[in-house]
């Protein structure tokens, strides 16, 4: 029962001059799955930006909002970060996202005569550090 989504999108991007040291993009992609039994249709909606600095190092950060996938999923929202260096042929990169959301989730300890909901809110969070080290030779 796979079933392969349309998607449209639409980008934009602007550097701030000839010498490159700002960059600005904004992404939309609208996935569309046609009256799915799952699965909704749903939006991604990705702003980034990159600044060099006067030593040559960039600083990059962004953000990631995407509507919920189903219905009982709240939206997600990700933090994106990132620098690098280059020190002779080697090329350092580090980058990290920060995602926060929530959700519906039934009670795995019920109480008899309880009067609360069904589902409790769950609330997670995750942290993702990467680091890549490139040799060129």
């Amino acid at each position: 029962n796979y079933v392969k989504p349309e998607i449209k999108s639409l980008a934009f991007n602007y550097k701030a001059d000839s010498k490159q040291t700002m960059s600005i993009s904004f992404e939309l992609n609208e996935v569309i799955y046609n009256n799915h039994q799952i699965f909704q249709n749903y939006n991604i909606y990705k702003f980034g930006f990159e600044y060099i600095t006067q030593g040559g190092t960039p600083i990059r950060g962004g953000l990631v909002y995407r509507t919920a996938i189903l219905r009982a999923m709240s939206p997600v929202s990700i933090f994106t970060f990132g620098t690098g260096k280059n020190i002779g042929n080697l090329i350092i990169d580090v980058a990290g996202t920060y995602r926060f959301y929530s959700f519906s989730y039934p009670d795995l300890f019920p109480v008899e005569g309880d009067n609360r909901p069904d589902y409790d809110l769950v609330r997670e969070s995750q942290l993702q550090l990467q680091l890549a080290l490139t040799y060129r030779f």
